[in-house]
């Protein structure tokens, strides 16, 4: 019954606010990882963009960039 609720949650959630939050690197395997961290890197950048790029920061706010 746990394991089909565990599948019933991740089927359900749309969202992933904790994907880019380091505190969750456990749940990625080695290639996601690697995925990730490039996209921390790029964050901090984006934030000092111009407003032009105002969709892009919002998209890595609502996947946790920041946390």
């Amino acid at each position: 019954m746990e394991i089909f609720l565990d599948a019933v949650a991740a089927y359900a959630a749309t969202d992933a606010p904790w994907l880019l939050d380091p505190r969750f690197d456990g749940l990625l395997d080695d290639r996601d990882r690697e995925v990730v961290r490039r996209v921390r890197e790029l964050a901090p950048a984006v934030n000092g963009a111009s407003g032009l790029l105002d969709p892009l920061k919002r998209a890595l706010g609502t996947l946790g960039a920041g946390s």
